[in-house]
């Protein structure tokens, strides 16, 4: 939740601080808004939700996210749930996709190389969102180590200002959560999960690092908050980064939520583990998105529009 500002990366899934406040006033008429700990408790006795159930949630636990939605979710009345990366809590780190777009607004037009075969144009504004877009779609698909070992050797290559990207930044309220904030914010309302150590791929793991991403994420989360945590959320969340390993994992940790990140409505004997979102963005699908309009198949929507 922050501004656009050119500089830094620009998911799809942002909202201005103004455009979020009146998202959450809309849905707060709407709908009937639940915790993580209600859905856990309905889940546990066997009980169905209320009609029309929603809940908020929020991924990685930028720090943007504690300076300018969660003051609007206290003002307001909304519980939420945010997934921690657990890795970078308490570090000066920011996101890698950050410091991809900082690099390439940095580097004069031109042409950028990440790997040997891999060469983007970065010529004019719209060429690098394009680069920005399609280099941050291959670096997902690799482990968090080689990915930081190529952001490395970029910030080296083209002589990055790590200082000046930092303080910047830090003027942003971005990079993550630091333990202060997620202790005082889960006293007004705000739940916590688990997001994994790395945010790598957990179906590109082995079964030992598997296990390690999901237990060494979800003790950390308990040791700051001192209590169980029960819910997770898979790392980038669309089929394939998923699996019937990954939700053994979960539940010998003894999670009894896990969420992907792709669109639907969760109905009865919808799987626990693989609970859908719906992303929303800054514009004018939002009410759509909230509604499932936009997750319907064209079949589905001929007939709601009948009805």
């Amino acid at each position: 939740v922050r501004e656009r500002t050119g500089i830094f990366y620009d998911r799809n899934i942002n909202a201005s601080p103004l455009e979020f406040r009146r998202q959450m006033e809309y849905i707060k008429k709407k709908f009937n808004l639940i915790s993580m700990s209600e859905l856990v408790e309905c889940y546990e006795q066997k009980r169905n939700l209320k009609p029309n159930s929603l809940m908020v949630t929020f991924d990685d636990g930028y720090r943007d996210v504690a300076f300018n939605a969660f003051p609007i979710l206290k003002e307001l009345g909304i519980p939420a749930v945010a997934f921690l990366i657990t890795g970078v809590i308490d570090t000066d780190a920011i996101s890698w996709e950050d410091q991809i777009s900082f690099i390439f607004q940095t580097i004069p037009n031109g042409t950028v190389k990440i790997t040997e075969d891999a060469v983007y144009s970065l010529k004019s504004p719209g060429e690098k969102d394009i680069s920005l877009w399609q280099v941050c779609k291959k670096l997902k698909e690799i482990r968090s180590i080689e990915r930081n070992r190529i952001i490395n050797e970029l910030i080296e290559t083209y002589q990055i200002d790590v200082e000046q990207m930092g303080k910047l930044a830090c003027s942003m309220n971005m990079g993550y959560m630091r333990s202060e904030e997620i202790q005082y914010w889960n006293n007004y309302g705000i739940e916590f999960g688990v997001h994994t150590i790395t945010h790598d791929c957990l179906t590109e793991l082995d079964f030992e690092d598997i296990n390690h991403e999901i237990v060494g994420s979800k003790r950390r989360i308990e040791s700051i908050l001192n209590k169980p945590i029960k819910a997770f959320a898979y790392p980038f969340g669309k089929d394939g980064d998923y699996n019937a390993l990954t939700k053994s994992g979960l539940i010998k940790a003894g999670f009894k939520i896990g969420v992907i990140f792709e669109s639907g409505i969760n109905k009865p004997g919808t799987d626990p583990l693989e609970l859908y979102r719906i992303g929303v963005e800054d514009n004018h699908r939002f009410r759509l998105d909230c509604h499932g309009i936009t997750s319907l198949s064209p079949k589905e929507l001929v007939i709601l529009l009948k009805k």
